[in-house]
C-alpha cells in the first residue's frame, strides 16, 4: 500500500506491509485512447483523461475525505497548481485550464519524474513510459474542427 507513497505511511505500517504484505511494484504508465496514467498495484497515482476537449487530472490523495483542496504537479521545475475537487475519499481531480493542458502533457511525456503535492504530503511519480502512454491524449483531447 505504501510503495511510492512511503512518505504517507508510518514506519510501523510500512514495516508491517513490507514484511507481511504482498510484493509491491514500481508505478507503471499505461494509456488507452483518451486516458493515461501511472498505476501502482491497481491504484492510479496520477491519471489524465479527456472529457470532450477538456483534460482532467486526477491524483491519489490519502485522507482527502471528499473535501476539495489544492493539487500541484511539478515536472522539470514547472509547477501546475490546480483547485481540485474530491471525487472520492482518497483522490483529487481537476480540469486543467486549456492554455496549460498541452504544456502539462508535454512536460509529463518528456520529464524524468513528477512531484505530486496534495494536502497529506508529496510523492514522486517516475515518468518512464509516460511518453508512449500519453501520446494518444493530444489527438483524443483536441477540440473538434470549426463547423464539424
Amino acid at each position: 500500500m505504501c510503495g511510492a507513497l512511503l512518505r504517507f505511511c508510518s514506519a510501523a505500517t510500512a514495516t508491517s506491509l513490507l514484511l507481511a504484505g504482498p510484493a509491491w511494484s514500481a508505478p507503471a504508465w499505461r494509456g488507452s485512447g483518451g486516458a493515461a496514467g501511472a498505476y501502482e498495484n491497481g491504484r492510479a497515482l496520477l491519471e489524465l483523461a479527456c472529457e470532450g476537449s477538456r483534460l482532467r487530472l486526477s491524483a491519489f490523495s490519502p485522507g482527502t475525505g471528499g473535501r476539495g483542496a489544492s493539487l500541484a504537479v511539478e515536472v522539470g521545475g514547472t509547477a501546475f497548481l490546480l483547485d481540485a475537487g474530491a471525487p472520492g475519499p482518497n483522490s483529487l481531480s481537476a480540469v486543467v485550464p486549456p492554455a496549460r493542458a498541452g504544456l502539462l502533457v508535454a512536460a509529463l511525456r518528456k520529464g524524468k519524474a513528477a512531484e505530486v503535492r496534495v494536502p497529506a504530503g508529496r510523492y514522486s511519480v517516475p515518468l518512464t513510459g509516460s511518453g508512449a502512454a500519453l501520446a494518444p491524449l493530444a489527438a483524443a483531447c483536441a477540440p473538434a474542427p470549426p463547423g464539424g
